[in-house]
């Protein structure tokens, strides 16, 4: 998948394309772009200027996360690992 598409392209993929290889790759993609995704919320937070934001699917645009940040809260780049040819 392209790495160079906008982040809103793959947040999409992710949340809308019903198949699992192709919300894997955008899923990947996103980590590779500084995103990391939130294991309880269910959403995709970046930190930007020193502080955190998640891209809210609503509003369609980031908004500020107010939450304490912990590794252990968010998947990390394996957990998208391809689970295709299992």
């Amino acid at each position: 998948m392209a790495n160079r598409l906008p982040e809103e392209s793959f947040i999409y993929i992710f949340y809308n394309i019903i198949d699992e290889r192709l919300q894997l790759q955008a899923a990947r993609s996103l980590m590779d772009k500084g995103l990391n995704y939130h294991k309880k919320h269910k959403i995709w937070v970046r930190k930007r200027e020193g502080k955190f934001e998640y891209f809210n699917i609503v509003d369609w645009k980031y908004l500020d996360f107010t939450e304490p940040v912990q590794d252990e809260d968010y998947y990390t780049k394996q957990d998208f690992a391809d689970r295709t040819n299992d």
